[in-house]
């Protein structure tokens, strides 16, 4: 009998001692200790269930199960809890998981439970489709920003459909992992998933390059070619930086949309295609709108639904998980030894705004990984690899608190008057509101007992605007 692949997430040893003892028959046990080595290990190999300790991680924990069920949506996962469960916390693990098993472990509640798992398991194996081959190295998105979890759960609302999806965002935000996400979990995921970027490519040639053409259609066209639409057939095609498509060009894409056919450049026939198209800008295109630059109709046919990335400045709390995230993918990828950043450094990558998003932050991590050698990473490294205005962080300054990973405003060492000693009071009162209940702002001014208007003012007066909302 096959066994069945069981990864453990849980920084207590002996629950995977447990699991190995009572199911040593049935299954082949891996234990991870944190979040970031679970998702490493759930990116170098394929697991047939998950076992997820709900209270120890880096995050929150049902924003922790949501990260793993955005990147691994077809893996099962049972929960670990510690104690009673309320019907409200039930209802919130259904959304992600399969079952829950409470802490201390039940022999028989965990056998139960694990007994109708497995059986499960033997028959998806058996049913399962081997042909298809995936390919090149795909990167996870990585967050635990609600307004980003947000965004995710229209992604997997809509990509089982085919409607056209519009990504936006800055450069750097993963609109291009989004678009891959809505192709990898739709029906289409077989088949071929194409992308251009239109600013990359010259006016004159997008035209053959969307359509294709026929032999003599011009000079040089000494052959039929086939376009991005005909190539595209059946699967996905996803056109990054739509803003930038030339004018006249729109009325002809709008009418593709319209009609699911093409006409090739020099002919006549009418060539039917089936695509689904997904779009991304980082220009805000209704000011290209009223600047005459982008067309009405062609905004509202290809935006049927919307995806709109934060930027990483309004993501502080995912910078931590994804620079650990980072630092084991590529220590492993170039096989070196780093294995952690210490808090000093940390402190400092929280104080910079990163415009270039998690591309730039990406970037930055592989470049120290490449050219560093000692086992943990310190400040002095990244003075040494990072441009100068990495130096001009403003304020709020963020920093790592002495006893857990949480996000804490620091001030300089001095001696403050009575107003700056409640202001900062204050400032930390309303931070540790909106973190409770993830940047709700009408919840939170109920907890702090003041009007939701008077927070919105103490926000903007205590700059905590975009801090953790």
């Amino acid at each position: 009998m096959q066994k069945t692949k069981l990864l453990i997430i849980d920084n207590e040893k002996q629950t995977a001692e447990f699991f190995k003892q009572a199911f040593f028959r049935e299954c082949l046990v891996s234990n991870a200790i944190n979040l970031i080595s679970g998702l490493s290990c759930l990116d170098r190999e394929e697991f047939d269930l998950l076992l997820f300790n709900l209270c120890m991680t880096e995050a929150e924990g049902l924003k922790a199960l949501k990260l793993i069920r955005n990147n691994h949506p077809d893996l099962p996962v049972i929960v670990l809890v510690a104690g009673h469960v309320s019907e409200a916390d039930v209802e919130a693990l259904k959304q992600d998981a399969l079952e829950y098993i409470t802490k201390p472990l039940n022999i028989e509640q965990v056998n139960k439970v694990f007994q109708t798992l497995l059986m499960s398991n033997l028959t998806r194996k058996s049913n399962k489709n081997h042909s298809y081959q995936k390919t090149g190295e795909k990167q996870k998105i990585i967050t635990i920003n609600s307004e980003m979890i947000n965004e995710l759960e229209i992604l997997h609302k809509v990509a089982n459909t085919d409607v056209s999806v519009l990504i936006e965002g800055e450069s750097g935000t993963g609109k291009e992992l989004v678009a891959l996400a809505l192709h990898d979990k739709s029906e289409r995921k077989d088949k071929s998933f194409l992308s251009i970027n239109c600013a990359a490519i010259p006016e004159n040639l997008m035209e053959a390059e969307l359509f294709g053409y026929e032999k003599g259609a011009f000079t040089g066209a000494y052959a039929k070619r086939e376009g991005f639409f005909e190539l595209a057939n059946q699967g996905t095609f996803f056109l990054d930086e739509i803003g930038e498509l030339p004018f006249h060009l729109q009325g002809k894409l709008l009418r593709v949309l319209e009609e699911k056919k093409i006409t090739r450049i020099g002919g006549s026939k009418k060539i039917p295609v089936d695509v689904r198209t997904i779009f991304a800008t980082n220009k805000n295109l209704w000011k290209e709108i009223k600047k005459g630059n982008f067309r009405e109709d062609l905004y509202f046919r290809l935006a049927v639904v919307y995806i709109t990335l934060p930027p990483m400045r309004k993501r502080p709390e995912d910078i931590d998980l994804l620079v650990k995230y980072f630092l084991n993918y590529f220590s492993m990828k170039y096989n070196k030894p780093i294995k952690k950043i210490e808090a000093e450094a940390m402190n400092w990558l929280l104080n910079y705004p990163w415009p270039g998003n998690v591309r730039e932050l990406k970037n930055y991590i592989e470049r120290i990984v490449i050219l560093e050698n000692d086992e943990i990473i310190h400040k002095k490294h990244l003075v040494k690899y990072f441009p100068s205005q990495m130096k001009t962080a403003k304020k709020p300054k963020l920093s790592y608190g002495s006893n857990k990973d949480e996000l804490v405003t620091k001030e300089p060492a001095m001696v403050k008057s009575l107003k700056e000693e409640v202001a900062n009071l204050e400032r930390e009162m309303i931070i540790q509101a909106l973190k409770r209940f993830n940047g709700n702002k009408t919840k939170a001014a109920t907890n702090l007992k003041i009007s939701r208007r008077s927070l919105q003012i103490k926000i903007k007066n205590l700059e905590l605007n975009g801090f953790l909302l």
